[in-house]
């Protein structure tokens, strides 16, 4: 019996970065689906299960933050974390007040997501 695979959300503004994160976190066997709005990412959010949120600091229509603070209001244990060109210790630090567990800036390497993904959404156990 296989295990299912861990689904994640993907919130990111730019194709080609949303493009190569999917291609890689699809590659190392996570389900994700991908949304580049504030409104699109919330009704996936509040309508499906995830077991990880990774949102960038800028989407088109609202800020990544708010977003967060947003998906705390209602999911208090699906991990978050940020994958932003934002490095000022000011745009980590309101990620992490938003409700983020962790805060990766890019360019990222994709070792390091990927070990850090499945330290917050780890595969389940056989």
């Amino acid at each position: 019996m296989s295990v299912p695979q861990k689904r994640i959300l993907l919130v990111d503004d730019d194709p080609d970065i949303s493009a190569a994160m999917k291609l890689l976190l699809n590659m190392a066997d996570f389900d994700v689906t991908q949304s580049n709005t504030f409104g699109q990412a919330l009704e996936h959010a509040e309508g499906e299960q995830f077991d990880l949120f990774i949102l960038d600091s800028h989407i088109y229509d609202q800020s990544g933050v708010d977003l967060c603070a947003r998906i705390r209001s209602f999911n208090r244990s699906t991990p978050i974390m940020f994958c932003s060109a934002d490095s000022q210790p000011d745009d980590k630090d309101k990620g992490l007040q938003a409700g983020a567990q962790v805060y990766m800036t890019k360019p990222i390497d994709f070792d390091d997501l990927i070990r850090v993904v499945r330290r917050l959404a780890p595969a389940n156990p056989l």
